[in-house]
């Protein structure tokens, strides 16, 4: 079982914007008795891996996240959130996974949230992903080697995981839902990913700030379940 642990990543000593103060706030309001844990330079060794070194010092703190996130599941177990992610309603029912995961759209996987128990195989290979690996950011291609697309290369290859936006059980007990359960509004979304895109370079463009706006303002699920009728249908 998943403990009642919430993590999320802040490295880079920068303050956190409005947007990411009301995420975190709803997890506080949604999950009372979670605890809720921050990682950063203070209590964890940003140089331990090659990869998580490099995309340290070339400032692209969401890399260093996709490495940081992996481990502390690992040893740990519980949630992972990103600082975008808004939580509608309590996550207990996810705990009795062994891990789970949420589509992003017909084609991959996020991991924007995802939780698995202590030692799951999963983070593992998540981990095995870094090793020896080198950090690389191509401004032309910026999506090219975003978590994303390894998280679900990893489900697929060593877990058998089929593409399309159906909710599966895995390997492993690794539970895979469906996007509108984890990421994107639905009525029965537990939370919804933002998708502010920080570790972008550039800025947003005016529609994707116009959906974040809006998502900014769902705070339940029959809230999100409105969006999804006028908006994404």
């Amino acid at each position: 079982m998943i403990p009642k642990k919430i993590h999320y990543i802040w490295v880079g000593n920068n303050p956190k914007s409005s947007l990411i103060e009301e995420c975190i706030a709803t997890w506080k309001n949604k999950l009372p008795d979670y605890e809720i844990i921050e990682w950063n330079e203070n209590n964890f060794n940003v140089h331990e891996n090659k990869y998580i070194e490099q995309a340290y010092e070339a400032k692209k703190w969401a890399f260093v996240s996709d490495y940081i996130r992996a481990r502390v599941i690992y040893e740990q177990g519980g949630i992972y959130l990103d600082t975008d992610v808004r939580v509608l309603k309590k996550l207990d029912p996810l705990l009795n996974n062994r891990a789970f995961i949420g589509f992003e759209n017909n084609d991959y996987l996020s991991a924007a949230i995802f939780g698995a128990e202590m030692n799951h195989p999963f983070m593992k290979d998540i981990l095995n992903y870094y090793n020896n690996r080198d950090f690389t950011f191509d401004k032309n291609d910026q999506m090219a080697g975003v978590n994303s697309i390894s998280v679900t290369d990893i489900l697929k290859e060593n877990y058998g995981l089929k593409i399309g936006n159906k909710e599966q059980i895995l390997k492993d007990g690794v539970h895979v839902y469906s996007d509108g359960l984890l990421c994107n509004p639905s009525k029965n979304s537990y939370s919804i990913h933002l998708f502010t895109g920080t570790w972008i370079d550039g800025k947003q463009s005016l529609k994707q700030r116009i959906v974040t706006d809006l998502k900014r303002k769902i705070s339940s699920p029959k809230q999100a379940g409105i969006y999804q009728k006028l908006i994404r249908k």
